[in-house]
């Protein structure tokens, strides 16, 4: 196992997104414990954070959102981007997403996303615009 050597600023600002992201996710669960008795819908319908990576210039962290639904039986998997001091925002939700890293210039995040019959590397730009094939299915 090898481990990646970063700064002190670096690590603060992943922290802080991370407590941000964790922030807007759990207190909503809270505010509905004190007013009514836990259900076991809050317990399994509780959202799962993930996959942290840090754009290039260092000012924002994409993550992954899981998250269970008792009503349709499924899990949904949405892909957030948080810059300190600020709500995450939705960028994509898909059925799974995996494996996501920013592209070099940080305009853009690739993931792979699932498609009938394989799942393929895609590119999804930050302006909300839809994902486009990077090609090689896998």
């Amino acid at each position: 196992m090898s481990f990646t050597v970063v700064s002190p600023a670096i690590t603060m600002l992943l922290m802080r997104c991370i407590r941000s992201a964790c922030l807007a996710v759990l207190l909503p669960a809270l505010a509905v414990c004190g007013e009514r008795p836990l259900r076991l819908s809050d317990i399994v319908e509780q959202l799962e954070p993930s996959s942290p990576r840090i754009s290039p210039d260092g000012k924002a962290v994409a993550f992954l959102v899981r998250r269970a639904s008792l009503a349709t039986d499924s899990y949904s998997t949405e892909l957030d981007v948080v810059m300190p001091g600020s709500a995450p925002q939705r960028i994509l939700e898909e059925s799974s997403i995996a494996r996501i890293e920013w592209t070099p210039d940080g305009g853009s995040i690739t993931a792979v996303l699932p498609r009938p019959g394989r799942a393929a590397l895609w590119r999804v730009p930050m302006d909300m615009n839809l994902p486009a094939a990077c090609g090689g299915s896998r």
